[in-house]
């Protein structure tokens, strides 16, 4: 999967990989705008976002093709903040009940009991890396493998449920 963006050729750009956005490489400006993942999945979706030093890319889905890919144009265009901030617990407290509610070869949906309007964050393995950070009562996760355990909980500012762990089967 190659990866283009417009942006200052002189710069250095992170390579942000998954939905929580994890650093994969780092890009000198004499590179160019250019980033290869390779060895990826076929067909398997893969989230792509590039930070630099005018912000951060939207994040970008990509399902790699059985042969070649298309290169990909995005422009950094806004800064993020990740500063703490302090919340009132939403009515209704922390969210709980976690499931699966429904699955593909390569996605788990879950679903958890809480304040709908309220802000969750995502948290998967037993050491609850945030992967997302969503409004409302579900998410999706993308780019599983099949009979492959996954461990999540869901957090909001009122508490933590339980971690759970499911499998696509």
């Amino acid at each position: 999967m190659t990866l283009t963006w417009n942006g200052d050729a002189g710069a250095t750009y992170d390579i942000l990989r998954g939905e929580a956005g994890v650093k994969i490489a780092t890009v000198q400006g004499n590179s160019g705008n250019t980033f290869t993942d390779d060895n990826l999945g076929v067909n398997t979706p893969y989230v792509y976002a590039v930070r630099g030093p005018g912000g951060t890319t939207p994040q970008l889905t990509v399902v790699t093709g059985s042969t070649s890919s298309t290169p990909t144009t995005a422009t950094p265009t806004s800064t993020t903040s990740s500063a703490p901030t302090t919340a009132t617990p939403p009515p209704g407290g922390a969210p709980s009940n976690l499931r699966k509610t429904a699955q593909t070869p390569s996605t788990l949906t879950i679903r958890w009991d809480g304040p709908a309007g309220a802000k969750y964050d995502i948290l998967r393995g037993e050491a609850g890396e945030t992967i997302a950070s969503v409004t409302g009562n579900t998410f999706t996760d993308i780019g599983l493998l099949t009979n492959t355990p996954y461990v999540y909980s869901v957090r909001n500012s009122a508490g933590t449920t339980p971690q759970t762990t499911l499998t696509i089967n």
